[in-house]
């Protein structure tokens, strides 16, 4: 692979792939707060944090590629260190990534009976991700070279790549593990309901997790150049929509348990027969009496409850006889 294709051809790829994607997220944002204006501010504020730092993140993405191609057009000696803007874009994903990692750890929290000390470790390993971020953001404006930069820091690197991965499917193996263990009180439309959950949450949460680790295998096995820049790029879109896509799918999943709610009332019908056998009954006996009114009531009732931060994942169960 030629200098042009490691650097000026990842940057082209990563940002036309990157640019697609930060369409995709603004009309998740856009559904999202036309279809939900009444969550909790605070998870309108991480929506819109998101949306805001994913703007960051594409902007100066294009400025590296701008720069590559346009002012240091014809000058390949100053492809050895990549734009400074590069290194504000692996910041700006960082950001991305704990805002996202928190809502999802929030999340375990609150459904799950995770032991707390799990859920601790879930947060350091998020808080000790972000500070790599940031520190790997100040090491490359402080670099002179990319080859450099690659050499004194891999190991930073494949940590960073490490404990996002570790989240990703910690906390996604925490919500299956609760959405599995809501299965034997269910009953069977709302059992179907929990697979398509369990499934959810896994693809959502497997995807992060493999572009991970395809990114620290970018890394290891090819350092010398900057395919894995380009992994890192996609890392981050993948995270924005795995958040927004966790929200926006509260319609669809409304929908689907609206459609398995199924309530049987009888007591109407049971009053009625009731009152006729009593009438019959006092016809054939010639004399009065008092009779109480008879019914019997059986309802069944499955309550799917969403509440207004992001807890889709509760379910209730109610028999009465």
């Amino acid at each position: 692979m030629s200098d042009l294709d490691s650097t000026v051809g990842v940057l082209e790829i990563g940002n036309v792939v990157a640019t697609y994607f930060f369409g995709i997220i603004t009309l998740q944002t856009y559904f999202f707060f036309r279809a939900f204006p009444n969550d909790k501010p605070l998870v309108k504020t991480a929506v819109a944090a998101v949306f805001g730092f994913e703007l960051g993140h594409t902007i100066t993405s294009l400025h590296a590629l701008y720069i590559v191609t346009v002012t240091d057009f014809g000058q390949p000696q100053l492809i050895v260190k990549l734009p400074d803007s590069i290194n504000i874009t692996l910041l700006f994903e960082g950001m991305i990534t704990i805002v996202v990692q928190a809502f999802f750890i929030t999340r375990v929290q609150r459904l799950s009976k995770v032991h707390k000390m799990i859920i601790r470790f879930f947060w350091i390993c998020a808080v000790l991700r972000f500070a790599a971020s940031v520190a790997l953001t100040i090491f490359g404006v402080q670099t002179h070279s990319t080859t450099t930069y690659v050499a004194d820091w891999s190991w930073l690197l494949t940590t960073l790549f490490a404990l996002g991965a570790f989240v990703d499917l910690g906390v996604a193996l925490a919500l299956c593990v609760y959405l599995y263990s809501q299965r034997s009180t269910s009953i069977a439309r709302t059992t179907i309901l929990l697979d398509r959950l369990i499934a959810f949450t896994l693809t959502t949460g497997l995807l992060t997790s493999i572009i991970s680790v395809v990114t620290v295998l970018c890394y290891v096995t090819m350092p010398d150049n900057s395919v894995w820049i380009l992994m890192y790029t996609l890392l981050a879109k993948s995270y924005s929509n795995s958040m927004m896509v966790s929200l926006n799918s509260r319609s669809a999943v409304n929908a689907s348990a609206g459609s398995n709610v199924i309530t049987l009332d009888i007591s109407r019908s049971a009053n009625q027969a009731a009152h006729s056998s009593d009438r019959r009954s006092n016809f054939r006996s010639s004399h009065t009496e008092s009779n109480e009114n008879a019914g019997v009531s059986v309802s069944r009732v499955v309550e799917t409850r969403t509440d207004s931060d992001d807890n889709l994942y509760t379910f209730k169960g109610r028999h009465e006889i």
